[in-house]
């Protein structure tokens, strides 16, 4: 037993070795602060620290004024990397430094293993799909997000912008405020009017369901599907399938509505993203009910993730 346990803890400590040294290798070729060699944590370690050092705020905020530091810090380089662990990520300051990373090739649209964690919600939609499946899916939705189609909601962006701000007036009577809900909410509800044409008052309800449903993806801990299972996951999961099963009742219900040509006279002014959605199913057949719901899931949850 003794040997076995020896052996493990000498392989251990040579991975180890093997990725710090990647690392390292890595770290020498970019923009960034390098970790210490056998720091196992990366920059998590810097955030980290920032929370131990209060407690009465939230561990969003302690993320953002980090990344607010870094960002500063390299303004001249336009872009630098962290490390969660040994796993990199390229923070832009610049939009030029995007297109010059993803003009390198295809390889650079690859989602990492950490989107693998969405598509429980989203599917493979735009955000979590394929290189090979996102490209002609892009060119195919490109269209419905045409300045002119976007225009046509600008009502819709100030009814709820003007509620916000009415919301926010109220919150600033307290000590503290995280605004972090607040306008997650807002965006879903001018993602649900405008993408599907129906209103759920998110912000008034306080409705926080996708925001939950995101959540993993931003607890580092969860990405063990052992403690996932045994903390949050059964009522993310649940989360999950509310919000999958009201995205499949809204669909069913636009299909009728397309199908027996009942338009309403809001429709006659604008068409909203999930119009256009059915256009490409029924006229084009270039999109079946489960890439809808894929696309649906993907928009509308997009404001509740913190990476978009």
């Amino acid at each position: 037993m003794v040997p076995l346990f020896f052996v493990a803890l000498v392989l251990g400590f040579l991975v180890l070795i093997k990725y710090s040294l990647w690392r390292d290798h890595f770290s020498r070729q970019f923009p960034g602060m390098k970790p210490g060699f056998f720091n196992v944590f990366g920059d998590s370690a810097s955030v980290l620290m920032y929370c131990v050092s209060s407690n009465s705020l939230p561990f969003l905020y302690w993320v953002m004024q980090f990344l607010t530091e870094r960002t500063e810090q390299f303004q001249e380089q336009q872009l630098f990397y962290l490390w969660t662990s040994y796993q990199p990520h390229f923070c832009f300051v610049k939009a030029e430094s995007v297109k010059q990373l993803l003009s390198k090739g295809t390889k650079a649209l690859e989602k990492n293993w950490a989107y693998d964690y969405l598509k429980p919600l989203m599917g493979t939609g735009l955000v979590t799909s394929s290189v090979e499946k996102w490209k002609p899916r892009r060119k195919l939705l490109t269209p419905c997000f045409h300045a002119d189609v976007l225009r046509g909601f600008l009502p819709v962006f100030n009814e709820r912008s003007r509620k916000l701000v009415e919301h926010l007036r109220q919150e600033t009577e307290k000590e503290f405020t995280n605004i972090d809900i607040p306008v997650t909410l807002t965006a879903l509800d001018v993602v649900y009017e405008t993408m599907l044409g129906t209103s759920i008052g998110a912000l008034e309800k306080n409705s926080a369901f996708y925001i939950t449903a995101m959540n993993r993806i931003v607890k580092i801990w969860e990405y063990v599907d052992i403690i996932f299972n045994l903390t949050s996951g059964k009522e993310e999961k649940r989360q999950v399938k509310v919000i999958e099963d009201f995205t499949k009742s809204v669909i069913q219900e636009k299909k009728k509505q397309y199908l027996s040509g009942k338009k309403d006279n809001e429709k006659r002014k604008r068409k909203a993203f999930m119009d256009m959605l059915l256009e490409l199913h029924f006229e084009n057949q270039e999109l079946s009910e489960e890439d809808i719901c894929e696309e649906v899931n993907t928009f509308v949850a997009a404001p509740s993730h913190r990476e978009s």
